[in-house]
């Protein structure tokens, strides 16, 4: 027998390995009719070559049962760079014009809607507000000196201290009543207002309802009117979904600060309040480092260096990422519903592959 001779089974598995583990090159990103500008990743400082791998170990590790999957349950990735699409990419079947739910990446647009009727409204002045004076009743149970201290900013940061937590599907609860507000306001408190950050569903609720009577309209159509025309997206995030195009405008436009075109859509001075950090987590939260007014506030740590960022997520994968000292926006959608792996693997994705993509 010749010793020199490959096993059959080596030949094969090593060809297959190395086409898994080598980074395709991709088209550009498509220029159409949406608002957007397009740009290869290289003319706008980015290396090519690191965004090409990221489309390699999401896409080539599942197209084989080998068990090798890195990054699974991801639908699509765009990044944006310099308000220009660099990179567009489409997973598991999805397509460009797939509208995605936002779920709970839809509280910062509800944020931002609060920016603007605060601006527009004579009722809403600031943050600093109490909450019982948008919604007054005359009698409340389990009343303590420190419900009278709640005020939107702690509604805003899910401190509020409500016995109402996440886990206990405290909204779905409220929505069973006959005066679902009363409800809530009565809950007893389970820490002073601005102590706890207890993460929880009711928040959008609660602020849709405080946006509709300090303007006097429906909040669908409030959003619409102030967000979703303006910026050219006609389908809507709360109820069908919206494209991945349309969610990163929407970082685009807190990137721009508030400006889309020559449109001030959102008071720059809410876009940096909203997205500095309001409560700095301990042990709530290792996927961030603290908590604005309904985002998320992290720094990235990589081999280049340090990237503050602030992003909205929702639950399976719904991310918008905002990097404001590198100009970038990236916006994920997938489908890893009820898995904390949705976190670390995007989080990892960005550290690993598109901030590690700028050219220093």
């Amino acid at each position: 027998m010749n010793q020199n001779k490959k096993p059959i089974s080596f030949i094969i598995i090593l060809p297959t390995l190395f086409f898994l583990f080598s980074c395709a090159t991709l088209k550009g990103p498509t220029q159409l009719e949406d608002g957007w500008k397009t740009a290869p990743p290289s003319e706008m400082g980015l290396n090519p070559s690191k965004l090409n791998c990221l489309s390699s170990h999401i896409e080539d590790l599942q197209a084989y049962n080998l068990k090798l999957r890195k990054y699974y349950g991801i639908d699509s990735v765009v990044v944006v760079k310099d308000d220009h699409i660099v990179y567009e990419n489409y997973f598991n079947g999805a397509i460009r014009s797939k509208q995605t739910n936002l779920r709970s990446a839809g509280k910062s647009y509800i944020s931002a809607l609060f920016g603007i009727a605060m601006k527009e409204s004579d009722a809403i002045k600031d943050p600093e507000q109490c909450i019982y004076d948008f919604l007054p009743y005359e009698n409340y149970l389990n009343w303590t000196s420190d419900k009278q201290h709640i005020k939107i900013k702690h509604v805003l940061t899910m401190t509020a201290g409500w016995d109402c937590q996440f886990n206990n599907e405290c909204s779905a609860i409220m929505e069973k009543q006959l005066d679902p507000f009363k409800w809530l306001l009565d809950l007893p408190l389970v820490a002073s207002p601005g102590v706890k950050f207890q993460y929880t569903d009711i928040v959008p609720r609660f602020m849709s309802v405080l946006i509709e009577q300090s303007v006097q309209q429906n909040i669908g159509d409030y959003a619409k009117e102030k967000l979703l025309t303006p910026l050219g997206i006609k389908s809507d995030p709360f109820t069908n979904g919206i494209t991945t195009r349309e969610m990163a405008k929407f970082g685009q436009l807190f990137l721009n600060k508030g400006k889309w075109g020559n449109l001030q859509l959102i008071p720059a001075s809410w876009v940096i309040d909203s997205t500095q950090v309001h409560y700095t987590f301990q042990k709530e939260n290792e996927f961030a480092n603290g908590y604005g007014y309904l985002w998320r506030i992290k720094d990235f740590q990589t081999k280049t260096g340090t990237y503050p960022a602030y992003f909205a997520a929702g639950n399976g994968g719904q991310y918008i990422y905002v990097i404001p000292n590198s100009k970038m926006v990236v916006a994920f959608t997938g489908h890893n519903y009820g898995k904390q792996t949705a976190s670390e693997q995007l989080h990892e994705l960005m550290e690993k592959y598109i901030l590690t993509s700028i050219i220093i």
